[in-house]
């Protein structure tokens, strides 16, 4: 594959546009990998349909500009997460990684026992309330 001058520059640009030093930075805002992000600029793994996504809605990127160089790097008016969808850009839905799957599954159980605990402090306030007016 050759190198996608199209990632880098975007890369390039919202590094400038929002302050941004590393790829890492970047990468850790679209929730990927800093190396998988250096083999899609260096064209060693392909630009994902789901990355595309990612870069529309976190930093307001041009699909096409992604795809092909047409049009500005970025959507004017910024992130319009609406007009471009998954399904528009494919029906892929696939985490990039194992190791992203793992990340969702870790959060999502981290989310659960957050969600546990409220419920148990929310039934303690109504016992208390319950009491109260007895």
């Amino acid at each position: 594959m050759t190198k996608n001058v199209y990632v880098k520059n975007a890369v390039s640009a919202i590094k400038m546009r929002d302050g941004l030093t590393t790829q890492k930075e970047i990468s850790d805002k679209l929730g990927s990998n800093p190396s998988h992000l250096s083999e899609v600029i260096n064209g060693s793994v392909p630009l994902t349909k789901q990355l595309i996504y990612k870069f529309q809605t976190i930093f307001g990127v041009n699909p096409k500009y992604l795809q092909s160089g047409e049009g500005d790097i970025f959507i004017e008016g910024g992130v319009k997460v609406g007009n471009y969808s998954p399904t528009q850009i494919g029906n892929s839905n696939k985490m990039e990684t194992s190791a992203d799957l793992s990340k969702a599954l870790d959060e999502i159980a981290e989310q659960r026992k957050l969600v546990t605990k409220a419920q148990e402090q929310i039934d303690r306030l109504l016992n208390i309330i319950e009491k109260q007016t007895k």
